[in-house]
């Protein structure tokens, strides 16, 4: 046979074993990061030595797990914002929760305040997808490959309670720029609203008061409501996305109810501390709550886990919790409004909560006392120590760096030792600059636009959970005038 008969040969038993390979190819291993906020080493410990946490306690058992140090303050936005971007606020450009302009007036930062790339953004330059789902300061969604629905927040929540800052977002239905791409918005939408309809009868998972509650105990408790239905939302849109084979190879899930509750429930929890404890019946009414959040926020883990059972997991919180203002009598007649209503809080940045479990990840041991638990790095060293999971190279421009100690021999191996200068090009600055010197514009615009689209029974449920209110007047129809 000729040589050229013996190389056409050659390539034609070559091609169907080619092919084989080519359809053998698994998919990536799927990192699924739930980031739930609050989460206090103390009280995992606690409640899972208790049985009450069976998901978080096998990551514990069967992963490597510590404190994460983090900022201070302790402002969520920015927080969240440098574990997705592996930068300190001073470079990623969100700094709190809102600023004041030169004129003095209040705006929210949101996405396009970012100037530095998040996780999702990276892994897009690679071609490779990622969903994420309820994270701080997402609104307006950006187009990536993958879902993105966003923590939508307005200014009606700025500066409320006293200064205490803003409550969590949500989804909010009939605003155009929560849900990326714009044709998964219907699913989103229905399940916001069958959610939504559930939400009396999902709060009694969190605790059945008995009625009628003081106007201290009412505003607590109607504080949750937001924060959980947007859980909840998030939550199901992740199973939604698993369960359809649909879900990108990283989602990123955002959970915020442990943090509301430890903010409003922590002098139920331990009533001891204060000089002010509640009632006997209060007690049996709210000492669970902040135990069920934990549980709750379990169980979504737990589900997760069963869909994608081979995935490589991390569970972080932004900061840990513990009480204040023990001396304060928090008067049963002074509504939730008013005054230093709040019994736990983080404003001296207790260290957060890190585990990850999975083959992309060590195997330790993990402390059965709080106060034994390691360090095992920062807030920033979260999105360089994920990018080395993915073999994706961190900048050099990055304050954190991979956690080396989380990370498995055979992650470590195939991790690109050699840091980039920087991921963040001309084109992508120049992107940025142009979307934050039209953001208050951009902002009041979709204020007039956007609940002007709200039908009355949508800005009825706005109004129940807060986001109407006194400090942003509903948009005047034609013809109307404010009153002097």
């Amino acid at each position: 046979m000729s040589p050229r008969k013996l190389l056409l040969l050659a390539l034609f038993l070559l091609i169907p074993a080619a092919a084989a390979c080519s359809r053998s190819s698994p998919p990536p291993r799927k990192l699924i990061v739930l980031g739930v906020d609050g989460l206090e080493w103390k009280l995992v410990l606690k409640f899972a030595q208790a049985g009450k946490l069976p998901n978080l306690s096998a990551l514990l058992q069967n992963g490597v797990s510590g404190k994460l140090e983090t900022l201070s303050p302790t402002e969520s936005p920015a927080i969240w914002t440098t574990i997705a971007t592996g930068k300190k606020p001073g470079k990623h450009g969100v700094l709190d929760f809102a600023y004041r302009d030169e004129d003095g007036e209040a705006h929210l930062f949101t996405s396009v305040h970012r100037n530095s790339k998040a996780l999702w953004n990276l892994l897009g330059d690679a071609h490779r997808g990622c969903d994420v789902l309820g994270w701080w300061c997402t609104f307006p969604v950006e187009k990536i490959d993958g879902v993105m629905v966003s923590q939508t927040c307005m200014r009606t929540q700025i500066d409320i309670s006293d200064g205490h800052k803003i409550w969590k977002g949500s989804y909010l239905r009939g605003i155009p720029g929560q849900v990326q791409p714009p044709d998964f918005e219907p699913r989103v939408r229905a399940a916001a609203d069958r959610i939504y309809a559930a939400s009396k009868e999902s709060m009694r998972a969190l605790a059945q008061p008995n009625l009628p509650l003081t106007p201290l105990a009412s505003g607590l408790w109607d504080g949750l409501v937001s924060s959980f239905v947007a859980d909840q939302l998030y939550a199901d849109v992740a199973r939604d996305l698993l369960k359809s084979g649909k879900a990108s190879e990283v989602v990123l899930l955002y959970l915020g109810t442990t943090d509301v509750a430890s903010h409003r429930f922590w002098r139920y929890l331990e009533p001891e501390l204060y000089d002010h404890p509640p009632r006997a019946s209060e007690l049996a009414d709210f000492g669970r709550v902040i135990e069920a959040s934990y549980v709750f926020a379990d169980g979504v883990l737990g589900d997760l886990r069963a869909l994608v059972p081979d995935a490589d997991f991390v569970v972080l919180s932004d900061h840990g919790f513990h009480a204040v203002n023990l001396h304060n009598p928090f008067p049963d007649a002074a509504p939730a409004t008013e005054g230093p209503f709040v019994s736990g809080h983080h404003q001296d940045a207790p260290p957060g909560f890190f585990v990850a479990s999975g083959p992309g990840f060590r195997r330790g041991t993990c402390a059965s006392d709080a106060d034994r638990v390691p360090v095992v790095g920062r807030v920033e060293d979260v999105l360089p120590t994920l990018l080395w999971r993915l073999g994706i190279p961190f900048g050099e421009d990055m304050d954190g760096r991979p956690m080396r100690d989380v990370l498995g021999e055979a992650t470590l191996a195939a991790a690109p030792q050699t840091p980039v200068k920087s991921h963040e090009d001309a084109a992508w600055q120049k992107q940025r600059a142009e979307a934050r010197a039209h953001a208050a514009e951009d902002e009041k615009r979709f204020e007039q636009a956007a609940l002007r689209a709200l039908d009355g029974a949508e800005r009825q449920r706005l109004g129940n959970l807060g986001y109407v209110g006194e400090g942003l007047p509903l948009p005047k129809g034609d013809g109307e005038k404010d009153e002097k």
